[in-house]
């Protein structure tokens, strides 16, 4: 399901730095849970991610669209991959970025795990923090996959720092 609020006045935090957010904001939600969102936080973070990439990009996730928006924003970046597997957040979002990257219907595990050409890989996940370090050992586990798959390859896992190659709350 998704949600636009309406006009309003919210500060978000970025690290140290505050941002008020004056206009619409887009949630995306599975039942009652927020799985995805535009504000001024995950956007900054999509562009930080965007900013490590270059050449083949893999994306795991294809969510609002931030991470393929900033990616073309970047002249390093070649060509671009995402691997989603829900149909309903395709035929929400895929249309509004259409063009801007390849899209295929799959589990971004499987895909990542086989051979491939990618210079980044970037799996945007969602950390339910309640069960962050039940979920450690299936990413970790997993991660070890996509690493032997791809040695030469940078990734990066939104959600795990600790099983990235890059923090962007350490920039």
């Amino acid at each position: 399901m998704v949600r636009r609020t309406g006009s309003f006045v919210r500060p978000y935090w970025f690290g140290d730095t505050e941002a008020l957010v004056i206009g619409d904001l887009t949630y995306l939600y599975e039942g009652e849970t927020e799985w995805m969102a535009d504000d001024p936080a995950r956007v900054e973070v999509m562009r930080r991610y965007a900013n490590q990439a270059w050449d083949s990009v893999l994306v795991g996730g294809l969510g609002l669209g931030l991470l393929v928006e900033e990616l073309r924003k970047n002249p390093r970046v070649k060509n671009v991959l995402i691997v989603e597997e829900s149909t309903h957040v395709i035929d929400m979002v895929w249309p509004e970025v259409k063009g801007r990257a390849a899209l295929t219907e799959d589990d971004f595990w499987e895909t990542a795990s086989r051979r491939g050409d990618w210079d980044v890989i970037i799996a945007d996940l969602w950390d339910d923090h309640a069960q962050h370090d039940l979920l450690m050992e299936e990413v970790r586990a997993r991660a070890r996959k996509v690493r032997d798959a791809h040695p030469h390859a940078r990734v990066i896992l939104h959600g795990f720092p600790e099983l990235s190659d890059y923090d962007p709350l350490r920039e």
